[in-house]
């Protein structure tokens, strides 16, 4: 039996990711920090905060997931490409990742970034343009990819990365590009 954990469950991605891990999937776990919203039926919810270590071990050795889909980082519109939290999130995903893979986790897939690469006047492409980030939260999104790449082969650990760019759609910020043209 699958059991996936989602983290940023309650966020743009988590909200539209969770429904659809459970028409897939058995059990289906939402991880959520302070915001409240509606999950389906069958979706159990947990609140915890993942830059409490002991809070989240806890939790992790509770559920025992063979799944992550860890979204969870601050993307609050026009911050968070400078916030000194990006360091606090860097931390907190590794500790996550150990926990998850010390509990018996098998596969992860984590939420990565198009400011990982190299800006500049060509068009990005995955296997041309170097990773080299030019912000605070590119820099921090790298290093865990990179770090977990090694663990995840290191500890035989199922990694997906995924680099998104520019979404949009249902739940997204008001404060965001998109959104906020529209208003």
């Amino acid at each position: 039996m699958q059991r996936v954990l989602v983290t940023g469950a309650s966020g743009f991605l988590g909200r539209q990711s969770v429904p659809m891990l459970l028409a897939a999937a058995s059990d289906v776990h939402a991880l959520v920090g302070s915001r409240q919203v509606p999950f389906p039926p069958g979706v159990q919810v947990h609140r915890c905060n993942l830059h409490d270590g002991q809070e989240v071990a806890r939790l992790i050795a509770r559920l025992r997931p063979t799944h992550l889909l860890h979204l969870a980082w601050n993307t609050a519109p026009g911050t968070f490409w400078t916030a000194p939290d990006n360091l606090d999130w860097l931390a907190s995903s590794l500790h996550l990742v150990r926990c998850f893979a010390a509990q018996g986790g098998r596969r992860l897939v984590i939420a990565g970034t198009c400011a990982e690469y190299q800006s500049g006047p060509e068009p990005l492409h995955e296997t041309r343009t170097p990773c080299r980030p030019s912000t605070l939260y590119g820099c921090c999104k790298q290093a865990l990819h990179v770090a977990l790449d090694g663990y995840a082969r290191q500890e035989g650990l199922s990694l997906g990365w995924a680099r998104l760019f520019g979404l949009f759609g249902p739940f997204e910020q008001p404060g965001r590009m998109v959104a906020s043209s529209l208003l």
